[in-house]
């Protein structure tokens, strides 16, 4: 007992002194290696500077900001520092993070002066708005001796602090791992440390409940048999749990990386929880980049920080739909409602996001059509009503009148009878092509062709116009022969009618990425640019009043549009005012 009670009374003095001194030596350690850390972060930045001053002299000549932005954002991309290009009044030229124009002048910035000075200089700078700070060094570019402005060099000061940190966390585990050693050693001198071991074993036995998740290594001795057990228990149900849970959390990652929707859930701080692949591709971001900051410094969609605004002060799920500037001119329909944590309290909003944009499309397209269709059915009818309400008023009706009046009906019926057709036709080959129905055959295109362009010549020749036909005559192709030729016939009519009288009108056919090209090509009015985009759309007309003078029904270049999809091909068209119209149709060969 009198043992026990001396190594009891100077067991703390056996181990505090050696534990001191290693603290005390991986605390100087420490600090060595800290401002190693920083004195590395400066010299790969001075690095950096002087490497991209020396190469930076014309990037101040007029007209190429554009091209000077994009240069410093992948000098960004390439070592992952912040470039900012700078003139001699202090102004930003280019920045690889802002918008140049909304930067502060650097003027009064220490390290611009001494760059002004034609010095290299380095600087701690903090952000106005945050507790960001950043490593700068500013070198002076020369042209000569002309003094062209200064490139200053950024690094998050954070990279520096993160790397030392993984330092402390390494010795601080050498520290506990040295220190354990050691009271195991002192331990292992004493008879009573084996009392204290059967406590560890209790207190293992808890641990392997699940009370406490820690893991402990010991030599193979009788004695620790017990602790050796418990100790195994514990680790082997940390592990399954940790299994469970990384399983857990992969099938999450898993089904919100396969989702077409994106998802974009924020605490109530505004601060981005999770962004998965979809919405970072729905608004040109990148996910581990955004997650953990702030909403408003992530996204600059003003209608998209409005809706989450509401969601999160909401608690009822809410709709919207709003623009998004990302490739393109996008119309998202979000859907946000509170995200409840385990004890079913508000931890934030989630935001399910849909690309609606081609729906909202056809939608538009759908309602044109309506429109359109209804609009060209009701003109010929009404003119007919017309007609026939004229005749039954006159009680002796003029037989020149009453022919005039018939023959107007005849020809609105006609025209009718016109528009109806060309909508069956246009639906019969929309839904054989969608139950894949078509017949396709090889035959020889050069035939097709003929058959077309005989279909054709009367109407060619009361406008005085040659069709001219350039066809190899052994060139054949898997084709639908009537379907080729009705959308051809449709094609040449076209060009008819528009051309002008005493023109002409040319069909070729050729070779082109495995492609085979039919095209029919006037020298008429032509067609302005911006109509090219819809030209193909049912009942689409560039002049209304000019097309119905002429006699067409509004549907010829959708059912051509729609003989190509058929043939898994597709339509093209060429044109400008005043030189005439090229279509071609690309069928696979």
């Amino acid at each position: 007992m009198p043992k026990q009670r001396k190594f009891k009374r100077n067991y703390p003095a056996y181990f505090l002194m050696p534990f001191l001194i290693v603290a005390g030596a991986s605390w100087f350690l420490l600090i060595a290696i800290k401002e190693r850390l920083i004195e590395n972060a400066y010299q790969n930045l001075e690095h950096e500077a002087l490497l991209v001053a020396g190469q930076s002299a014309g990037l101040f000549s007029e007209g190429k900001k554009q091209f000077v932005q994009e240069i410093v954002r992948k000098w960004e991309t390439d070592t992952g520092q912040r470039y900012t290009l700078v003139d001699p009044t202090g102004k930003a030229l280019a920045d690889s993070r802002e918008v140049p124009d909304r930067m502060e002048n650097h003027a009064g910035r220490p390290e611009f002066q001494e760059a002004m000075a034609r010095k290299t200089a380095r600087s701690v700078y903090e952000e106005p708005h945050g507790d960001t700070q950043w490593f700068v060094v500013a070198s002076p570019i020369l042209s000569g001796e002309k003094l062209k402005g200064a490139i200053i060099v950024s690094s998050l000061q954070s990279k520096a602090t993160d790397e030392w940190k993984d330092w402390v966390v390494w010795s601080l585990v050498s520290f506990g791992v040295a220190g354990s050693l050691l009271v195991w050693a002192i331990g292992f001198t004493s008879r009573q440390i084996w009392q204290n071991f059967l406590k560890i074993e209790k207190v293992a036995g808890r641990f392997s409940s699940g009370e406490v998740a820690a893991e402990l290594s010991t030599r193979e001795r009788d004695e620790f048999d017990g602790v050796s057990m418990a100790l195994n228990q514990m680790s082997q149900s940390m592990n399954e749990r940790i299994q469970e849970l990384t399983s857990q959390r992969n099938e999450v990652e898993a089904i919100l990386s396969s989702m077409v929707e994106g998802v974009l859930a924020v605490d109530p701080q505004e601060k981005i929880l999770r962004v998965n692949d979809a919405a970072s591709r729905l608004f040109g971001v990148n996910a581990a980049d955004v997650c953990g900051r702030r909403f408003q410094e992530a996204f600059r969609n003003t209608e998209l920080r409005n809706f989450i605004k509401q969601a999160l002060e909401s608690s009822q799920p809410i709709d919207a739909e709003f623009l998004v500037q990302s490739d393109g001119e996008k119309i998202v329909h979000a859907r946000g409602t509170s995200l409840k944590g385990a004890h079913n309290n508000s931890i934030g909003m989630l935001a399910v996001l849909n690309d609606v944009t081609e729906l909202r499309r056809l939608e538009n397209i759908r309602k044109d059509f309506v429109a359109n269709v209804s609009h060209e059915l009701k003109t010929p009818v009404t003119a007919i009503k017309g007609c026939v309400e004229t005749l039954l008023q006159e009680a002796s009706p003029d037989p020149d009148m009453s022919q005039r009046f018939l023959n107007i009906v005849l020809k609105q019926a006609d025209r009718l009878n016109a528009i109806i057709d060309d909508l069956l036709s246009l639906s019969r080959i929309e839904k054989d092509s969608e139950d894949q129905e078509i017949a396709l055959e090889d035959a020889s295109v050069l035939s097709v062709l003929k058959s077309a362009v005989q279909a054709s010549s009367i109407m060619a020749e009361n406008h005085g116009i040659e069709i001219e036909l350039d066809c190899d005559s052994n060139l054949s192709a898997r084709m639908n022969p009537q379907l080729i030729e009705e959308a051809i016939v449709n094609l040449l009519q076209n060009a008819i009618r528009y051309s002008g009288d005493g023109k002409r009108v040319r069909v070729s056919v050729h070779e082109k990425n495995e492609n085979l090209m039919i095209c029919v090509q006037d020298w008429g009015i032509g067609i302005e640019p911006r109509h090219h985009a819809r030209i193909f759309e049912r009942f689409y007309r560039v002049d209304r009043a000019r097309s119905r003078k002429l006699g067409g029904t509004g549907l010829g270049l959708s059912i051509v549009k729609h003989i190509s999809l058929a043939h898994q091909g597709s339509v093209s068209l060429e044109s400008s005012p005043g030189r005439g119209s090229r279509f071609c149709i690309h069928i696979p060969i």
